[in-house]
């Protein structure tokens, strides 16, 4: 039997529930900072950077925003969140998520609490790292896709907090070979700004501002 066979099968059974309430969207989010010597990093507590607009969000150091948009999202929706935690030192801290219900067509073919992601994010060195670890517990085989949504508005720490610049730098984006992007920002004092991100392994389909894997998960 496929796997789509199995999950049309599954989501059967769950729309004859009489009480079935789906999930599809997340709770608000409290922020969570890690720190280490000049750069810090503000997330939401799914382990996001800007997710909601007008937050502080964002990795900063030396007063520059060098990442304000760090998403993560399974068939383009949103995850649940499960738990988080963050480490007494300040300098790392892991999400538990899980799979909102999905739905083609008006049917539902995933089902909730069917896949775990575990985000693992690390900072130091005027660096940010996350490990991403992902696995099936259902019946059968699973195909998904998983999305890294990221941009880069290098503001500086007095325009996170509310002033507005009449004139800004230009801003660029660079695709590199082998998974990853560069995003740079030359500002008004002519000094360039650059974040590098990188991707292992290479995405499916890397864009300028999200990178892509189209993954099968075995049960």
């Amino acid at each position: 039997m496929s796997s789509g066979k199995a999950l049309e099968n599954q989501a059967a059974a769950t729309g004859e529930a009489p009480f079935y309430i789906p999930a599809t969207g997340a709770a608000s989010r409290p922020r969570l900072t890690l720190k280490h010597n000049d750069t810090f990093a503000v997330f939401d507590s799914h382990g996001d950077i800007g997710a909601t607009t007008g937050t502080p969000d964002g990795l900063f150091d030396c007063d520059t925003r060098f990442l304000s948009h760090l998403e993560l999202s399974i068939n383009g929706e949103q995850p649940l969140l499960l738990g988080s935690a963050i480490r007494d030192d300040n300098l790392s801290f892991h999400v538990d998520l899980t799979n909102a219900d999905f739905y083609e067509d008006d049917r539902l073919v995933l089902l909730k609490d069917t896949v775990h992601v575990g985000r693992t994010i690390y900072l130091g060195d005027g660096s940010l790292r996350e490990r991403i670890a992902l696995s099936n517990h259902g019946a059968q085989a699973i195909d998904l896709t998983l999305s890294l949504a990221f941009a880069s508005d290098f503001a500086d720490i007095f325009e996170v907090r509310g002033v507005r610049r009449k004139r800004r730098g230009q801003g660029w984006r660079r695709i590199l070979g082998g998974g990853g992007v560069v995003l740079s920002y030359r500002g008004l004092d002519e000094t360039l700004r650059e974040t590098a991100l990188s991707f292992e392994p290479a995405p499916t389909l890397q864009m300028e501002s999200a990178a892509t894997y189209a993954l099968r998960l075995a049960p």
